[in-house]
């Protein structure tokens, strides 16, 4: 363990000349008890309420990133509104886009174990998202790195390594990799809205 938010991988050594320095950003430690807390609160009636009228206010603002992504509004796709207020209870939503057919799936931060990363590097950007359940072939695009990461990906069963560009990543962050909670880092997850009902609740009691 390199501190409590991250820890570094055993990368085999045929896949050290790709990603000589990659390991994994997992978030809070308590990311998913958080999960499993947000969904508790948002069956108060209160809580319900306010996240919901929230969602509505902010929906225009997802809308529009969504068009620049060009993710198609299908009805059969997950509404607007409903990104909107999964962002702002989870602080985090995924989608992966197709490169063969241009669809994209929608994928739970609850899904996702942590963020590949190489230090590197001079700017820290994800490379990759570590996925559990992802049912979805990723295509070989023939280049090393692509190589590097399925042969990570066969470390740890059930899960795949799906590369950055076939994400999109729609987050409550707003301060980058500084960002942090409880002298915690929170990067590159974001943070729930509920976390601030939480604080705000417990002072005003």
């Amino acid at each position: 363990m390199t501190d409590e938010n991250s820890f570094r991988l055993d990368v085999p050594e045929g896949t050290r000349a790709y990603i000589p320095t990659m390991h994994v950003i997992e978030g809070r430690e308590d990311r998913f008890e958080r999960y499993k807390l947000y969904e508790k609160l948002d069956k108060s009636a209160d809580i319900y309420t306010a996240l919901t009228l929230i969602a509505t206010e902010k929906e225009g603002a997802i809308r529009g990133q969504l068009g620049r992504w060009q993710v198609p509004m299908k009805p059969h796709n997950v509404s607007v509104f409903d990104i909107t207020r999964k962002v702002l209870k989870y602080g985090d939503w995924f989608m992966f886009k197709s490169p063969e057919t241009e669809d994209f799936v929608h994928i739970s931060p609850k899904c996702v174990l942590g963020a590949l990363v190489d230090n590197a590097k001079k700017n820290t950007t994800v490379e990759a998202w570590i996925i559990k359940d992802f049912k979805i072939d990723i295509p070989n695009d023939g280049t090393p790195s692509h190589d590097g990461l399925k042969t990570l990906q066969s470390m740890s069963k059930n899960t795949t390594v799906v590369p950055h560009s076939y994400i999109r990543h729609l987050s409550m962050m707003t301060t980058g990799p500084v960002q942090r909670i409880d002298s915690r880092s929170l990067w590159p997850f974001g943070i729930s809205w509920l976390d601030e009902a939480i604080v705000t609740k417990s002072a005003v009691a």
